[in-house]
Formats: C-alpha cells, structure tokens, sequence
C-alpha cells in the first residue's frame, strides 16, 4: 500500500512537472529570438610571466608547473612581497609635487585543494630567511644586553642599558594596535602576509563593536597617511609615515561573502588588486622548482633588502624622457577609458586606484629589472618598464572587470552562474532529475530544480526541449548567442 501510495505521489509529482514545464516551453515557443542575452562570465587575461626579468620568469613557470597551479599564485604575491622589501627606501617621482611608494595589496582567489597556499608560501620563503637571520641579530643583542644589565646592576652611575627591539619584515597579526606598534618600530615597513585574507577584513573593528576607527586607519596604510591609534590606559602610539604591503589568498565563496564587509561605499575593497585565474585541471605532474629559478628570487629579494634611502629620505626615481611620454599616454588613454560613455558605475572605484598602482608597480618592475642586471641601478623609468607596466595594468583590469562582477551577484546570480557552469562541463544540458541528483546550485528538491530551470530560461540561459515523455534544460548554443546584440 506504501508501495502504491509512493508511485501515486510519483505520478503526480511527474504530472505536474508536466503542466509546469509545458508552460515555460509555450512561453518560448518562438524560438532564440524571444531568449535574453546568455550568461556571460568575464574573460581574464593570462599572468603576464614577462614582466619580469627572464630569471624571475623562470621562477614563476617552475613554480607553478611544479604545484600545477595558475602562474597567477606565484607572480602576483611576488610584487606585493618585492613592493614591501623596497619599503620607504624607494619611491617613484613623475613629477614634482607627487610621489608613490610601492604600497601593493593582492589578493588571490582560489578554490580549497587549488595551491593558493603552497604557491603563497613559495613566494615567502625569502622573507622568511630574512626574518630569520633577524632573530639570529636580535638574539645576539638581547645577549650583549643582559650582560650590559648585569654590569649596569653593579654600577648604576652609568645610562641604564636599552633592550633591543627584533625588526621585522612581516607579520599575521593584523589588529590595528599590533600594527601600530609594529610600524613604530619599523620604519621601512612591513608585509601583512593572510593565507586566509577575510581575516583581516573580518577582524576590523571586531573589538569596538563595529564602531571604532580600524577600518579607516586600515584606509590610511594603503594610502601612507599619518595612523594615531588610542590605546586604554596606555600612551597613544603615532606613525607619521606607515608602510603596510599586503599578501593572501580567499576562496570564491568568501569573497562573495565579504560584499558588505569589504564596502564600495567606503572604498575599501578598491584598495586591493584581486586576481581569480581560470581554475588548472588537476594532474600529476613532475616538474619541479629548480634550484637555480628558486635562488634567483631569493637573491632579487636579498639585494632589493640591501638598497638604501638618501640622506634625506627615500631615493627617487624620476622618468627618463621616453618613460615619462609612455606614462602620460598611458595617463591618457586611462582617462579616456573612465569619460567613455558606458563606462561601469561599479567600476570607477577600483580604476581610480588603478593610476596609483601603475606608478606602485613601475617602481617595482623597474628595481627589479636593476637587480637582475638588465638596466643600472639609477637609472630613470624607462618606456620599457611602462611597457610592462601596461601589460600587467591589463591584466589587472580583466580581473577586476570578473571579481566586481561576482560582488554584484545576488544569490539567485551565484545559483545560475553555478548551474550554467556545470550544465557547460555536462555538454550543455540535462534534466530537472539531474540537478537535484549532483545537487546542482544548491538544489535539493524537485522545487528547487523547478525554480532553478526557470530561472535559467526566464534569463536567457537556456531553452526547454521536450525528449520523449522528458524535458531537457538545454544551455543556449553560440549560434543563438551571435543572434543578439550583446
């Protein structure tokens, strides 16, 4: 009787899907001219590997061959990572009355078991040599100043002993009050290194209820504006000049997650260059870093560490005569992109910050060309550097014209965009039975498959086709998709 009750549901369930898909296929009976323009997700331009001198190149090729990865996790990391050894001894000069440290936050997305991390921590292991030959300095300080502290303690007429501070070339702990106190003891600066980015973002202000002022001096450090942070019961600590590089990875997931976190309205999230490369099929691979690829970034980053300020502050760099008419016809076509008509509301944040970020990376390609041996250590910014420059600026571009398109999404987007994903990987169509047995968008019953199917085809996604006694969700094909004006 359970038997017969179970096939009876069956059969109705069955008759209804019926009526309700028959409806949406009158609906589109017309044919591909009545459906809207498909789902389009944003092309993105490879990492442009060249950029580099053809030592640090190879680094970034080895690297990710060797990880099967996107060369996107190693090479981007590695110009926020060089940016920060650079600091304040260094600075970019187009013109008189500006100048541009190389202040460069990044962050790359990709999904769990995609090696963000692992390419990441390839990238560090620089610093974490330097920070550990650090420690070996400070420990041999703090020696020499117990000692002092014994002798001082026998003869206190002479100055008490000062104990010695470890500087430091990165840290995780990004509470602002810890950053402060940090940067006052570090006046080249630091790189802030997440393997989890969102915890940063999420520990803003987690403190004060939402309601104090960490979010905005976090604004600052991008920027290099004097920080005051107030300490309870403790003396107010001032950093006239702070320099704060940034590193990490996000999930997909979080990041659309971080939309109110990460605030358009307060330009946070324009602060940041972020990349989400074409996921890499996973594979067995053999290829390894070599030795050689692996100690030429160890030696750029040790010599970028070894430059020196002027006397009388950071060393500038100027623009030779054909690298200043590179920068203002970049300058110019920049600008002409921003005054066309059409251009993305959503996109006029992140492209003002983008005119920082190519003087920010000129000055990091350009001293790595120097340490590479390609161009003398003074020499101007040249039209060869603004060159590279325009192509990562490019390449940036394509990213964020994807990322800020995710942030948009509602869920409702999210769930088509997923649904029309894995439709494309399955030839382009299936069934209601389909989505709700691989759980497609989150789909977990009959409805949810319903409503999803007709989300897909009230869009413009898809058309239903009737097989036999089965309706079949068909993506829409690229010969429909050349009938309309996208």
């Amino acid at each position: 009787m359970n038997m017969d009750g179970s096939n009876a549901l069956q059969g109705l369930i069955e008759l209804q899907n019926a009526r309700r898909l028959r409806r949406v296929l009158e609906d589109h009976a017309d044919g591909a001219e009545r459906v809207a323009v498909p789902f389009k997700t944003e092309t993105v331009e490879p990492f442009p590997v060249d950029v580099f001198p053809s030592s640090l190149a190879r680094f970034v090729a080895e690297g990710a061959a060797s990880l099967n990865c996107p060369p996107d996790f190693i090479g981007v990391p590695m110009l926020s990572v060089a940016g920060a050894i650079i600091g304040t001894s260094n600075v970019i000069r187009p013109k008189a009355d500006r100048t541009e440290y190389a202040r460069i936050w990044t962050i790359v997305v990709g999904n769990p078991g995609s090696a963000k991390t692992p390419a990441l921590e390839t990238v560090l292991e620089p610093l974490h040599s330097i920070q550990a030959e650090l420690k070996g300095r400070f420990d041999l300080a703090e020696a020499a100043y117990e000692d002092a502290m014994t002798r001082w303690a026998q003869d206190k007429k002479q100055p008490r002993p000062q104990p010695p501070m470890m500087e430091q070339i990165y840290t995780t702990d990004t509470t602002m009050e810890a950053l402060a106190e940090l940067l006052s003891r570090n006046q080249r600066g630091v790189l802030i290194y997440q393997e989890e980015a969102a915890g940063w973002v999420l520990s803003l202000n987690q403190y004060k209820g939402g309601k104090g002022s960490d979010k905005q001096n976090a604004l600052s450090l991008w920027s290099g504006t004097p920080v005051v942070v107030n300490r309870k019961g403790k003396q107010a600590i001032y950093v006239p000049k702070p320099f704060v590089g940034f590193t990490g990875g996000i999930q997909p997931l979080v990041l659309a997650q971080l939309r109110n976190e990460m605030s358009e309205a307060d330009g946070f999230i324009h602060r940041f260059l972020i990349v989400q490369p074409d996921r890499v099929q996973k594979r067995r691979t053999d290829a390894v870093l070599s030795s050689e690829a692996r100690e030429s970034w160890s030696k750029a980053c040790q010599v970028l560490r070894d430059l020196q300020p002027a006397e009388d502050g950071p060393y500038p760099f100027a623009f030779s005569p054909d690298g200043l008419e590179a920068w203002n016809a970049w300058q110019d076509d920049h600008c002409a992109e921003q005054n066309a008509e059409g251009f993305p509301e959503h996109l006029e944040g992140p492209w003002a910050k983008i005119e920082s970020y190519a003087l920010r990376l000129a000055l990091v390609v350009h001293l790595l060309r120097a340490v590479a041996g390609e161009i003398p250590d003074d020499a101007a910014v040249d039209a060869e550097t603004m060159r590279r420059v325009g192509k990562l600026i490019r390449y940036f571009k394509s990213h964020a014209r994807r990322v800020y398109g995710q942030l948009r999404e509602t869920p409702e987007d999210r769930k088509v965009r997923l649904a029309v994903a894995w439709m494309k990987k399955r030839g382009g169509e299936a069934t209601l039975r389909d989505l709700v047995t691989y759980k497609v968008a989150g789909t977990k019953r009959v409805a949810d498959a319903q409503a999803l199917a007709d989300e897909l085809t009230e869009r413009g996604h898809a058309v239903m086709q009737k097989s036999g006694r089965t309706y079949i969700i068909k993506l829409v094909t690229d010969e429909q998709k050349s009938n309309f004006d996208c």
